[in-house]
């Protein structure tokens, strides 16, 4: 935590938990330590990705898919055939929604095995 701290006036590092923070007045003092929160606010924080970010990474996903899709060596009914097997199987629902929405918070486990028919 120290690095993030350089360049503050009035801050001795006592070791990285503790920090000894002076000044010559209550003002300095309570304006020093509004510092140091926000650089060790800052440098937990979590990088956030951009939507253009968001966008270029969805832009190059759909066109791998797409590529996959054209070069399947499956014929467009043999795609439609799967498709609506799958939309029809509880498991490949469940799975489905799932991947759209959120996964499950709860930690128990759905019995999700299905026999072989």
């Amino acid at each position: 935590m120290s690095h993030l701290l350089t360049g503050i006036p009035c801050i001795i590092d006592c070791n990285i938990d503790d920090m000894l923070i002076a000044g010559k007045s209550q003002e300095e003092h309570n304006d020093t330590v509004d510092q140091a929160y926000v650089a060790d606010t800052l440098s937990r924080a979590p990088v956030m990705k951009t939507y253009d970010d968001e966008l270029q990474h969805r832009k190059a996903f759909n066109s791998y898919v797409d590529a996959m899709m054209k070069s399947s060596p499956a014929s467009p009914n043999k795609l439609e055939e799967f498709k609506a097997k799958q939309d029809n199987d509880e498991i490949c629902k469940l799975v489905k929604f799932c991947c759209l929405t959120q996964w499950p918070v709860s930690s128990k486990k759905e019995h999700l095995h299905q026999p072989q028919a």
